[in-house]
């Protein structure tokens, strides 16, 4: 999501030199910076190879206050904690659009149990007895449960992106992200070989 650097500074707690009206879309490392991205150093030795690289803004340690702030080739913004703002920064500019209610394509159960303003995006299959909480959001192809087998529980503002399957009798707790393809609740301890018979 575009932001503003004034914008994305007065967001972050940030003391921002420079061009205020630069935009950003998006946080990225050193070496992938682009013009549209937002880079930080938290050690003075990288300082200056984050302001020769083509990121449009620097997240900076309070190391780069005083005497360099005049000379900075782009803007900078000064954090006391700029790996905690940095991830901050990625959030806001992520800005995850919200889907609203359910996808026509969609199986959900009747007797699934949603809470309020919940989302299931495109060919999502929610298990018999399904409970989802409040503003939670389940991405497109995400298959939650079974018909049968224990019920599935997923918290409060939680967000499971696209194809994430999560296997019945998992429970999930509030504000919890499952990033895509990820499995959840599958058997996972392996195979134990029988020494008498091989098997």
């Amino acid at each position: 999501m575009k932001q503003t650097l004034r914008d994305l500074a007065e967001k972050l707690g940030c003391h921002l030199l420079g061009d205020a009206s630069i935009t950003v879309t998006t946080v990225s490392s050193l070496q992938s910076a682009t013009s549209e991205s937002v880079v930080f150093v938290e050690d003075p030795q990288y300082l200056d190879a984050a302001l020769h690289s083509p990121a449009a803004a620097v997240i900076v340690g309070d190391f780069a206050a005083g005497n360099f702030a005049a000379s900075a080739t782009k803007p900078i913004l000064i954090s006391p904690q700029p790996r905690l703002t940095f991830a901050r920064a990625a959030k806001l500019l992520r800005g995850h659009p919200p889907m609203l209610g359910i996808h026509p394509s969609a199986i959900v159960p009747a007797s699934a149990k949603l809470g309020n303003s919940v989302s299931i995006g495109a060919r999502a299959i929610l298990g018999e007895h399904a409970t989802i909480g409040d503003e939670t959001i389940v991405g497109p192809g995400s298959i939650i449960g079974s018909e049968t087998g224990p019920v599935v529980r997923i918290g409060m503002h939680c967000r499971i992106d696209a194809n994430v399957t999560i296997y019945p009798g998992t429970t999930i707790g509030d504000r919890v992200v499952v990033q895509a393809g990820a499995v959840l609740g599958s058997e996972g301890f392996g195979y134990v070989r029988d020494s008498q018979t091989g098997h």
